[in-house]
């Protein structure tokens, strides 16, 4: 539903679950008055949402993320993605820090729409070009960036998420708009464009890539792509199918968040985060996974299993989630099936480091000092390879 997901967050953060079908007593006078409504059957149009925006300005305009939508909405469409992440993301920004991010990506924008509208070039060539605009105003596309997306933009760095949001924003703003959807691999996110009239193509940070690409690379499995956890794409331009976008992105978005707490040692608010992002989007697993994680963190090994088999159920091949689990049950007592996970995970990747060194210490906890030792010296080879020029 176009621009719900934001809107009726912001008003819940302030007035607790709120049904705008029903109305909200935006400016407790004791009323709730036409204006402090929306009908159901407009939720998917932007034109009454930006009727009760603006008869609530005065209200809405002192409240939280509102206030800097106001400040800003000449620069983005109501229905711009922007608005979502950064009504999450702002949790940590400050003020000038929300609004130089907005001028900046206000310029991105203004500079890929200048570039490209009415261009004749083919769909592939407009996104490579977009891609190529943005490094040529000085980002560097990268592996891996800080969690937050506000932290890339403001640092000139982006990875996989924050490049693919960079890119979908502008899109979001051409005349038609882009025709683009977020697909999910494991621990990745790259954009489709589907145009519904059979041209469909995948970018990933500037590069056109087929789904053989992704399933080879990422050994996703037949149950992953059978359940549509993985390479599954909803189109922005479907009404029916975009608010299955926006629900990735601010689960990606909240996973992430999670994350920036987690690296500065804030497990219990990091859960809250990742435990937001899998309610959000049931297949995010990715975010299963770290709720684990930040309930290992915070002592809680039992409920950490449930989050890590989870995260398996959904993708059997999730290495990470099979080395968690196994630290989990190391931490429970029980080496010996910590050590059958910990072999899972190094059936999948042979050549994963961590597991190793945790299937090694099993073993020497179970005394078997010659597993350990061939476990310790494997680790020893493979560190060595990777410090060789």
């Amino acid at each position: 539903m176009v621009a719900i997901s934001w809107i009726k967050r912001e008003v819940s953060k302030n007035f607790g679950p709120s049904d705008l079908v029903q109305g909200v007593d935006l400016d407790k006078d004791g009323v709730v008055e036409d204006c402090e409504r929306i009908t159901i059957d407009k939720y998917d149009n932007t034109s009454e949402w930006e009727k009760f925006l603006d008869s609530n300005k005065s209200t809405l305009g002192k409240m939280g993320y509102f206030k800097h939508y106001f400040d800003h909405q000449k620069r983005f469409k109501l229905d711009n993605p922007i608005h979502d992440v950064l009504s999450v993301d702002m949790e940590g920004m400050s003020s000038e820090e929300i609004d130089s991010v907005y001028s900046i990506i206000g310029k991105i924008v203004a500079e890929i729409k200048l570039k490209l509208t009415g261009t004749t070039l083919p769909a592939k060539f407009r996104l490579m070009r977009a891609y190529q605009i943005i490094q040529s105003l000085g980002y560097k596309i990268v592996k891996k960036a800080a969690p937050l997306f506000f932290q890339n933009v403001l640092n000139k760095k982006i990875d996989c998420d924050s490049s693919v949001l960079l890119v979908l924003v502008a899109g979001s703003e051409m005349e038609p708009p882009w025709p683009l959807s977020v697909v999910r691999t494991p621990a990745h996110v790259f954009l489709r464009w589907d145009n519904g009239h059979g041209e469909s193509f995948n970018i990933d940070r500037g590069v056109i890539k087929t789904d053989e690409d992704y399933i080879r690379t990422y050994r996703i499995s037949e149950q992953s792509l059978r359940n549509g956890v993985y390479m599954n794409s909803s189109s922005s331009s479907d009404k029916s199918d975009r608010a299955n976008l926006y629900e990735t992105l601010i689960s990606f978005t909240y996973n992430n968040r999670g994350s920036a707490k987690f690296e500065k040692g804030d497990y219990a608010d990091a859960l809250g985060d990742y435990i937001e992002a899998t309610e959000i989007d049931s297949k995010n697993v990715q975010a299963f996974n770290n709720a684990g994680l930040a309930e290992a963190a915070l002592g809680n090994h039992h409920q950490a299993l449930g989050y890590y088999w989870w995260a398996l159920e959904l993708d059997p091949n999730y290495a990470k989630a099979y080395n968690n689990l196994g630290v989990s049950l190391f931490k429970l007592g029980r080496p010996e099936v910590a050590i059958a996970q910990y072999t899972k995970a190094l059936e999948l990747n042979p050549k994963y480091i961590i597991a190793l060194r945790n299937r090694a210490d099993a073993f020497m906890r179970m005394g078997d000092v010659e597993s350990a030792t061939k476990d310790r010296l494997r680790v020893a080879e493979l560190e060595a390879l990777q410090g060789s020029p």
